[in-house]
């Protein structure tokens, strides 16, 4: 009997140290586990570094619903583009990031048209809370209206970013791949 009640203490232990603990402001899944599978079109495709796929060749594929899923972030902002003040919805770039297991240091994001982002530092998404924004004062965001993802900085926030030209090239619309380098 006290062999039976060691076993059985042995093993609530273990259990209990080995079982994961989900807490406020982790990632949705750990990087060990592998992504689900688009169940609609796919938006977005994340590639290079990561540690996490669902495609071939070890990318990230996307649909809406799946990036819905993750944490969302709103952010009120102008922009060259816009006339007056937009809300902007969508994931944060930095817990995408995080959900597919991203390695690098940087990113370069790739339009539906073939432009290439400026390369960016990881470290700015923290720093300025940077979106993929699908939706626009509540709305879905079309293709002819710049999305379905569109790479959104508070510009408003930060006038640092006003002045600085390159980050205007850094809010690329049409976002159809990121590349973690």
């Amino acid at each position: 009997m006290k062999i039976l009640r060691n076993i059985l203490f042995i093993n609530v232990i273990l259990l209990i140290l080995f079982t994961p603990v989900s807490g406020a402001g982790e990632s949705v899944t750990t990087p060990s586990q592998q992504l689900a599978v688009p169940q609609e079109r796919v938006i977005l495709t994340i590639k290079g570094k990561i540690a996490r796929s669902n495609g071939e060749n070890g990318v990230a594929r996307f649909d809406r619903a799946m990036l819905e899923k993750l944490p969302q972030k709103a952010i009120k902002t102008t922009t060259r583009w816009t006339e007056g003040l937009q809300e902007f919805e969508g994931v944060l770039v930095t817990e995408l990031l995080k959900y597919v297991g991203a390695t690098g240091t940087t990113i370069e994001s790739v339009a539906l048209d073939d432009y290439v982002s400026p390369k960016t530092p990881i470290d700015d998404f923290e720093k300025y809370s940077v979106i993929l924004a699908i939706k626009k004062n509540g709305e879905y965001i079309r293709i002819r209206d710049k999305g379905p993802i569109w790479m959104i900085y508070p510009m408003d926030d930060y006038p640092e970013l006003r002045k600085d030209l390159l980050t205007q090239y850094k809010l690329i619309w049409h976002v159809r791949t990121i590349i973690v380098e």
